[in-house]
């Protein structure tokens, strides 16, 4: 076997790829946190204002329709590692050192916590 070649089928790309997906649906999962905490505190003042009944009838964002977006956002992120995690297994990788090494010095992928490549 020559330098850079792996057996793995693209398991490493596989796992590097699954952080990113997870990443990315992490940011979508703060961000509807944010905004549920932003609705909670309009609410609180609409209550203030003109009763709990009237605050109750335009909450739009509840917990139950939280948890739904909540779960399709997990959902879609898990359903997307597992699709592309099956194509990369249709796939012969070779792994090159230097281009991965030009991507992380020069800060292409923006974070670099992968725990298999460090350089």
């Amino acid at each position: 076997m020559e330098k850079g070649e792996f057996n793995d089928s693209g398991v490493l790309l596989s796992l590097m790829m699954e952080q990113r997906i997870k990443n990315f649906y992490k940011i979508f999962l703060s961000q509807l946190e944010a905004l549920k905490i932003e609705h909670d505190i309009l609410l609180k003042k609409v209550s203030q204002k003109n009763g709990e009944a009237f605050a109750g009838d335009i909450d739009y964002l509840t917990k139950e329709k939280f948890s739904n977006v909540r779960k399709k956002i997990l959902d879609s992120g898990n359903d997307c590692i597992r699709e592309t995690q099956a194509l990369i297994s249709c796939y012969d990788f070779k792994f090159n050192d230097e281009a991965c090494r030009e991507i992380f010095a020069t800060k292409t992928i923006k974070s670099t916590n992968y725990p298999l490549y460090k350089i």
